[in-house]
């Protein structure tokens, strides 16, 4: 199961504060992803954390996608048989399209 989103926020702090909220969601819609959202936040907040202080023309931008696969169900998962993140963290000019 996988999941994609994107943030844009106007200081790296909010940045991470709406990368949380929305691996919360990803959990709450996805529930096995309950077992890497910490990871996930882990990996973003690092990258996030790595970038400079955006300047006031600057907004901070986070894409993030994932994936787990597993044997089982949903409600008796055997294991987990693979596990992937992707995290991008840029500094964009503000108001500068999304690119998807």
């Amino acid at each position: 199961m996988s999941f994609s989103f994107q943030i844009t926020a106007p200081s790296k702090q909010d940045a991470t504060d709406q990368t949380f909220t929305e691996l919360v969601k990803v959990a709450s819609q996805q529930s096995i992803h309950a077992k890497d959202s910490e990871q996930c936040f882990a990996a973003a907040s690092a990258f996030i954390a790595l970038l400079s202080d955006p300047s006031d023309a600057q907004e901070v931008r986070v894409m993030v996608n994932g994936s787990l696969s597993w044997t089982g169900n949903l409600d008796a998962i055997t294991s987990i048989t693979a596990a992937n993140i992707s995290v991008s963290a840029y500094l964009v000019d503000k108001g500068q399209a999304t690119q998807q």
